[in-house]
């Protein structure tokens, strides 16, 4: 196994030790703006990516945004947390035109809003935007197996799409490992924090034993209903999985129909969700 991973690792672009440093700091943390400056500002091509979106359209300003110290203020730490994170990932994955690029991050940007969603209303108000990351980063596998050959991978998709065939399978056919391996393996490598390790390694396994299983859980969920929203090829067996995460969650039906016919009617329309939309697609 280490040798298939570490052919996958060799291909990745190193994410910037920065956007590490900054993820691994608690949604919930103290820590102060001036010192979320100081990680930031060692990384030229970020802090002018935040600058720009800072002074994007998005958001309302007396006067020109300079500093980063300034757009933390304005937009806050933890959007800064999320900004930073689609600004590494979308430099991942090197071809950019392909239709896989514009599935995947839609997908990792509606589960993770899902996912934030779902943390308030079960209680986990507290660590949502940890879960909220959890939810960008879960498929990090799939981008890393795309990046390595995009042609054999949108061969497993293709054949996932038409022949109903489990994705699992189709990646360890094709490429000896599979998204949650090595997407697990990646974040390990760049010390990531074990929740989002676990998130990645589990997520859409109902048996595992993480001692990070009920965020795993909003997570898988979270994926699922955007599928069934989204995805025209949703498989019609993902619906038991849905009934088991929503009775795990304590969720009722009311929830489930919610998110399923109401949720991106606001959440599409809100200006966050079009600034990490716009971040990952300019």
């Amino acid at each position: 196994m280490s040798n298939i991973y570490n052919k996958y690792i060799f291909e990745l672009p190193i994410i910037p030790k920065v956007v590490s440093d900054i993820i691994s700091i608690p949604a919930n943390s103290n820590i102060s703006s001036s010192e979320i400056e100081n990680i930031l500002k060692i990384d030229p091509y970020l802090t002018s990516r935040i600058l720009k979106i800072s002074n994007s359209s998005f958001y309302s300003r007396q006067r020109e945004i300079c500093s980063i110290k300034d757009s933390i203020t304005l937009i806050g730490i933890n959007k800064i947390r999320t900004i930073c994170l689609l600004i590494a990932g979308s430099e991942m994955i090197t071809n950019k035109k392909d239709k896989f690029y514009k599935n995947y991050w839609k997908e990792s940007i509606n589960t993770a809003f899902i996912a934030k969603s779902i943390a308030e209303e079960t209680g986990k108000s507290v660590i949502n935007e940890d879960i909220f990351t959890a939810g960008i980063l879960h498929n990090i596998g799939q981008a890393i197996l795309f990046n390595f050959s995009n042609k054999q991978y949108n061969k497993v998709l293709q054949k996932h799409n038409t022949h109903t065939r489990d994705l699992i399978s189709l990646e360890i056919e094709e490429f000896g490992i599979n998204n949650h391996q090595v997407g697990s393996g990646v974040l390990q490598s760049w010390e990531f924090p074990q929740m989002l390790i676990d998130t990645v390694k589990y997520y859409l396994n109902t048996s595992s034993h993480s001692q990070f299983q009920n965020i795993i859980d909003i997570v898988s969920l979270s994926k699922l209903l955007n599928k069934k929203i989204h995805d025209k090829n949703e498989d019609l067996n993902n619906d038991n999985l849905i009934l088991i995460y929503q009775s795990r969650l304590n969720l009722r039906k009311t929830d489930i129909d919610f998110y399923l016919q109401d949720f991106f009617l606001d959440i599409e329309e809100s200006p966050f969700y079009k600034v990490c939309i716009d971040t990952v697609f300019q």
